[in-house]
């Protein structure tokens, strides 16, 4: 059976050398024949003690820094096993069952 996820992914910015992960959303959906179903849900807020420095980050992402900036630590090892049993919880078998979508 396939498994469809919305992902959403926020960054301090686009360059993965000098940028930090922010948050990691992920949404359980289901085809109902005319709209995608809402089902389970998870985020991930990610620390980091970075500040929003452009105009934009300032005015539309300061509550999401601040959530950050004092979110408790998490290793990216620890980060990848929670995502993995988050999409077993949803009934994902693997890779070849699995499609992310993603949102602005």
């Amino acid at each position: 059976m396939e498994k469809h996820f919305m992902l959403d992914i926020e960054a301090t910015g686009i360059d993965p050398e000098r940028e930090e992960l922010l948050s990691i959303g992920l949404l359980e959906v289901d085809w109902g024949g005319e709209f995608w179903k809402p089902g389970r849900s998870r985020e991930w807020i990610v620390r980091t003690d970075r500040v929003p420095e452009s105009q934009f980050a300032k005015e539309h992402m300061a509550e999401l820094y601040a959530k950050c900036n004092t979110a408790p630590a998490i290793t990216p090892d620890r980060l990848r096993w929670e995502l993995l049993d988050f999409l077993r919880s949803c009934g994902t078998k693997g890779v070849e069952d699995t499609y992310f979508m993603g949102w602005n």
